[in-house]
């Protein structure tokens, strides 16, 4: 098992203290934040033991170089040991080579997008990132600097754009521009890959950043209007994976909202527009949260939440099937998310909001323990 520094969690938080800078690249370069914040996130959650070998590497081929320089002033042999040979590697929050780089700013040379200076940088001549000394000083500065590492993505993705879709004006692409643009970024390829993906369901999240809660959990589903699940707009049918998500997210499990959305959806083999369907529910629960107990039963399923720490209901919300996930807030207490418009995130006793929301139709709690 691959050790990774950055788990999605531990990411999200070093991206939102990072904010400022974020903010800052975008207004310099007309790069949408949500973008670097989206190429952040998936580049530093697959960081591992190895990209750092793979750093340790180019300090060793930088220092063997510069000490044969020193001693037989002269550049060294092409060396026959991998160890030594390594000029470059993905360095930094963003993982970028810096022969990527150069090429990114060179291009923002090219379209007086940035200068030299601007980037913090003073070289006497056109960098050149097939140059041993333009490519470790980048690469240091990349390794070294977060700030230099995120503008040379936002560069990297300035050049994809216009590479992919023959324009710098990001504001207006579609989503098959956008996951073309990201597919770029970290591969040489016209074609949409899993990365591209990926990266452009993590930028939706952050996109939909406002129907989060300030603790993380969804409270509105109408932010997802951009999101497909079951081949629907979410914001008409999310509420089943968004209760699942919220559930995991109160357990502290390590599952983004992304990742809740895209295993329930392939487990509705029958791929026709529609909710959750109760069975997908019950198998989902049954393989992420086996403690989580099955109620049926307006009564009991209320005694039975009352008495949990915390559960999911499916009920009927005015005339529609709904799944909304609640935890105990304190004594008598409980806290519920994306109930109704007006309803989003609100406390109140569960007899209370019995009384105003179990009208008719069958009732269905799924709790875990007992009451602390």
């Amino acid at each position: 098992m691959m050790i990774r520094p950055y788990s999605p969690k531990r990411a999200r938080q070093l991206i939102a203290a990072f904010d400022e800078t974020i903010l800052e690249t975008e207004e310099h370069f007309r790069v949408p934040a949500d973008w670097l914040r989206a190429i952040l996130f998936c580049e530093m959650t697959q960081i591992d033991l190895l990209d750092y070998v793979a750093d340790f590497a180019v300090y060793l081929y930088s220092l063997h170089r510069l000490l044969h320089r020193f001693l037989f002033r002269k550049e060294p042999p092409p060396a026959e040991s991998r160890l030594w040979s390594k000029k470059d590697s993905s360095t930094g929050w963003t993982q970028i080579f810096s022969y990527v780089a150069i090429n990114a700013v060179n291009f923002a040379l090219d379209h007086g997008i940035a200068d030299y200076p601007s980037l913090g940088m003073s070289p006497e001549h056109l960098l050149d990132p097939r140059n041993p000394d333009d490519l470790w000083m980048v690469w240091r500065q990349l390794n070294r600097n977060r700030r230099f590492n995120l503008e040379a993505a936002a560069l990297n993705l300035l050049s994809a754009a216009e590479e992919m879709n023959g324009t710098l004006n990001c504001a207006g692409f579609s989503e098959q521009e956008i996951k073309r643009v990201f597919s770029r970024y970290n591969a040489n390829t016209r074609e949409i890959t899993p990365y591209g993906e990926r990266a452009y369901s993590v930028y939706l999240g952050y996109r939909v950043s406002g129907g989060f809660t300030e603790d993380g959990y969804i409270r509105d589903q109408d932010f997802f209007s951009s999101v497909r699940y079951r081949g629907m707009r979410a914001d008409i049918n999310g509420c089943g994976w968004i209760a699942a998500y919220n559930l995991r997210h109160f357990l502290s499990h390590q599952a983004g909202w992304e990742e809740v959305l895209e295993e329930m959806d392939r487990m509705h083999t029958l791929r026709v527009p529609g909710p959750t369907l109760m069975r997908i529910m019950r198998e989902y629960l049954r393989e992420h949260v086996p403690e989580a107990a099955e109620v049926g039963g307006r009564i009991e399923a209320v005694r039975a939440a009352e008495n949990s720490r915390a559960g999911i209901f499916r009920y009927q919300e005015g005339q529609e099937p709904h799944f909304i996930m609640f935890y105990r807030s304190g004594p008598n207490r409980f806290r519920f998310f994306n109930v109704a418009d007006s309803l989003e995130d609100y406390e109140t006793d569960m007899e209370q909001f019995a009384a105003e929301h179990f009208r008719h139709g069958n009732v269905i709690a799924f709790t875990i323990g007992g009451n602390e």
